[in-house]
């Protein structure tokens, strides 16, 4: 796995300063597709395969411009892994969505996760809404339990 020396020392650095170099640490870094909102996921796998990345975690509004099949293919053939699903939630209803809605949009988040043999979604909770907050933590804490 590759990592980068990173310039600590204040002011603009160098381009050469920073060199890639083998780590000896289980240091994980992944990029999101939200840093690259204007890239489809091609380019994207190029850029940060070019810059040794070998991780993506994947924003789902960018992941249905294409089908999980294709997303799968250009993934493997690029040899990078997804590190994480990007945001199903807002069990709250501050976004307008039904609790089921939002329910069953985690459900669908976390088959394309097994799919793509990612191993997190990360949820969004949504605003408070209004509710108590013993009734937000209800709201919150269901979703996350009925999966398992």
């Amino acid at each position: 796995m590759n990592s980068f020396i990173i310039h600590t020392s204040g002011g603009t650095p160098d381009p050469g300063e920073f060199s890639p170099m083998l780590s000896s640490t289980s240091l994980r870094i992944a990029v999101s597709q939200l840093a690259t909102l204007r890239w489809g996921l091609a380019e994207e796998l190029c850029h940060y395969t070019e810059h040794g990345f070998d991780a993506i975690s994947l924003w789902r509004p960018k992941l249905s411009d294409l089908s999980i099949c294709e997303a799968k293919e250009l993934l493997d053939s690029a040899g990078v892994r997804v590190s994480s699903i990007q945001w199903p939630g807002s069990f709250t209803g501050s976004e307008g969505q039904t609790f089921r809605e939002s329910l069953e949009d985690s459900y669908e988040a976390i088959d394309i996760a097994e799919q793509l043999d990612c191993p997190l979604v990360v949820l969004r909770t949504g605003a408070r809404a209004g509710h108590t907050l013993s009734h937000a933590r209800r709201l919150i804490r269901l979703p996350i339990e009925e999966p398992a």
